[in-house]
């Protein structure tokens, strides 16, 4: 009884060490183009003058070669309804085959950022799985209309 109390959880842990995490994925392949959350918060950019507004939107927009992942993850959320089995097929597939005719984001973001490399054929198909689900889970705004920023509106891309 002891050996196969020992042997299950052997190989629990090599089962729980073999599966990649989302976040470990995101820090290797996505970290260098997509920041987590934009580099201000919308509510105090609002607060600010507008000449002051207007230099820090063009310094922000500066650092962003891609939207950030919470954008990224509500604009998902937003177009599939919620449905994270769509969202993570989604996902999975836009990593590996991206495209203009793909994309959920809006024109003007398209054109700031073009479109994101094909990085996922450098993933094994549990990493794309693992990250897909990782964007789902771990943000959790809400994607208004209003948003963007100046990125318009948010959008599954990357940069180059």
């Amino acid at each position: 009884m002891r050996k196969e109390i020992a042997f299950m959880a052997l190989t629990l842990a090599v089962v729980l060490q073999a599966a990649p995490s989302g976040q470990r994925v995101y820090e290797k392949y996505c970290q260098s183009c997509h920041m987590l959350r934009p580099p201000m918060d919308r509510h105090k950019m609002m607060q600010m003058p507008i000449h002051e507004r207007k230099t820090a939107m063009r310094e922000m927009m500066k650092k962003l070669k891609a939207p950030p992942m919470a954008k990224v993850s509500a604009k998902l959320k937003h177009d599939f309804q919620g449905d994270k089995a769509k969202i993570v097929a989604f996902i999975e597939e836009y990593i590996v085959h991206p495209g203009a005719q793909k994309a959920r984001c809006m024109p003007r973001a398209l054109k700031r950022f073009g479109v994101m490399p094909p990085v996922g054929q450098a993933l094994t198909p549990a990493e794309r799985r693992a990250v897909a689900e990782w964007i789902v889970e771990s943000f959790h705004g809400k994607w208004q209309e209003h948003e963007g920023m100046g990125m318009g509106k948010g959008c599954m891309r990357g940069g180059r």
